[in-house]
């Protein structure tokens, strides 16, 4: 029964876990280069830099819509949900889905831009990214350990 009790609302950790998202994705659009990230083609690169001053981040456009609704839950274009076993985030900005998608291309390289854990279908560097999924795992058994107390 205790043990039901402790996994029956996880809105506590995954709290915790929307905190960390959030704290963490910004190195995601922080890039000072290109990163891990395929080059940008040479003729928007050249319109980008010409229009926004800047080239780099690579997934940093004129509204910036796409980094600021993963950046923060009251973002207009943020997806967050939270439920007592299940949390959602994201971003309804249509164009992410193909910057998100493993699907195969012709036109516009994937850029990943949510990471769960930074592994080799993802590649991130930075510790922040990579281990999110050590965190948000030891977030939910320390939050369990917690609710069941020393007599379990």
């Amino acid at each position: 029964e205790r043990l039901e009790r402790a996994t029956n609302d996880f809105r506590i950790p995954f709290n915790l876990i929307s905190l960390d998202f959030y704290r963490s994705q910004k190195q995601v659009f922080d890039l000072k280069s290109r990163g891990l990230y395929a080059p940008l083609n040479a003729k928007y690169a050249d319109r980008k830099k010409a229009t926004l001053g800047f080239d780099y981040p690579v997934l940093v456009g004129k509204t910036e819509n796409l980094s600021k609704s993963t950046l923060s839950k009251s973002h207009p274009n943020s997806i967050y949900s939270l439920g007592k076993k299940s949390l959602e985030i994201g971003t309804n900005i249509e164009y992410g889905k193909y910057h998100q998608s493993s699907r195969p291309r012709t036109k516009i390289p994937q850029r990943k831009f949510i990471f769960i854990d930074g592994g080799p279908f993802e590649k991130a560097k930075s510790s922040r990214i990579a281990g999110r999924r050590e965190r948000w795992l030891n977030i939910i058994n320390d939050y369990i350990v917690k609710s069941l107390g020393d007599s379990f």
